[in-house]
């Protein structure tokens, strides 16, 4: 997976994550499990250091819904469906980990 591809899918989940206002830890969880799972330890480092930037920069109910559609779009392209699937999990896993499910959470779905 490329760099532009991994930072996409991190900021699609950050923005699901930050839906409520905060990310919290369980939510960071699922991120760096789906990290784990996609590249090496040594990358996992870089790409938490990421996700901590998009956290902290990102408005939250900003165009969500036009920067989701445009990042699912240009993932769709260059993932399998494998990955797709992948992803779904890790997003349902996000709406899900604080276990509050928002009315726009639910639409995300």
């Amino acid at each position: 997976m490329s760099e532009e591809l991994l930072k996409a899918i991190i900021r699609l989940l950050v923005i699901v994550a930050k839906e409520e206002g905060v990310v919290d830890e369980s939510e960071k969880e699922t991120v760096r499990e789906f990290l784990y799972e996609n590249v090496s330890r040594d990358d996992t480092k870089h790409y938490l250091r990421i996700l901590d930037q998009y956290v902290s920069e990102l408005d939250t109910g900003k165009d969500d819904i036009i920067q989701i559609g445009e990042i699912t779009k240009s993932i769709n392209n260059e993932l399998t469906q494998q990955q797709k699937l992948v992803v779904m999990v890790r997003l349902m896993e996000l709406i899900i980990a604080d276990e509050k499910i928002t009315e726009r959470e639910a639409q995300l779905l």
